[in-house]
């Protein structure tokens, strides 16, 4: 009865083989071996219990430093833009010029003095960088779900993803989504008080953030077009930006 029953469901659903097959395979691999295959090897593991130790403490504390400190220490220029959405959200977006500061040049800006309870005004206007046009090729970055633009910078130099590009001669630009901790103002609306200054989802972020940003970045660079580059969360959806961007990836 029982082998009736297989025969069936299998004639009736032919991929329960494949699962069949996959299951015999994990019984004989952990009869043989005696591992688990769903868990790691001894060295893995060992390599895991090392990372998180000495090495994902030191990530971490990095994520919260400030972006000049993530930049500047190595001889990067670094500027500060704040962007105001149509719906009064205030965006701060960091860029890094086309090439490299040398070492004793002077860094383009210092770390930021606007604070969650900055008034509007001062977020969106005094703090601005003044801009020039450049004929660098301009990239846009969309960093992933609650995240960050120093999402970009944390494995550093020669491998960091802005910098690779920085190197390569491209324009850099790195924007901030509404809420996250470099992005939390707004012309009306406090995100410590207001409850209404959480009120948005993801379809603001590509209606609002995204456009805004982008043109802002055009417009400072002169540029007519930008290389857009978006990570998760937006990053799928800069599709609806096709008109302000050149097509490049989205990871």
């Amino acid at each position: 009865m029982a082998g009736e029953a297989v025969q069936t469901v299998s004639a009736r659903w032919p991929g329960l083989k494949n699962v069949y097959a996959l299951i015999a395979y994990l019984l004989l691999f952990q009869a043989f071996t005696g591992l688990h295959p769903w868990r790691l090897l001894p060295k893995q593991q060992a390599r895991l219990q090392q990372y998180q130790q000495n090495e994902a403490p030191k990530a971490a504390d990095a994520y919260f430093k400030p972006m000049a400190d993530l930049v500047l220490p190595h001889g990067y220029q670094l500027e500060e833009h704040f962007v105001t959405t149509a719906d009064g959200y205030i965006l701060r977006m960091f860029r890094i010029p086309a090439r490299p500061a040398s070492a004793s040049a002077p860094p383009a800006s210092t770390a930021s003095t606007c604070t969650n309870n900055s008034s509007s005004s001062a977020c969106s206007s005094s703090n601005n960088n003044s801009t020039h046009s450049t004929a660098a090729p301009v990239v846009l970055m969309q960093h992933a779900l609650l995240d960050t633009s120093a999402g970009w910078l944390l494995l550093g130099p020669g491998r960091g993803l802005a910098f690779q590009l920085a190197d390569a001669g491209f324009d850099v630009w790195m924007t901030n989504s509404r809420g996250n901790r470099y992005s939390r103002n707004h012309t009306r609306l406090n995100p410590d008080a207001d409850a209404s200054f959480w009120s948005y989802n993801v379809d603001d972020l590509v209606e609002y953030d995204l456009p805004a940003s982008i043109q802002y970045a055009k417009n400072a660079t002169g540029q007519q077009q930008l290389v857009y580059i978006g990570y998760s969360q937006v990053g799928i959806s800069g599709g609806g930006c096709k008109h302000l961007v050149r097509p490049a990836t989205s990871l």
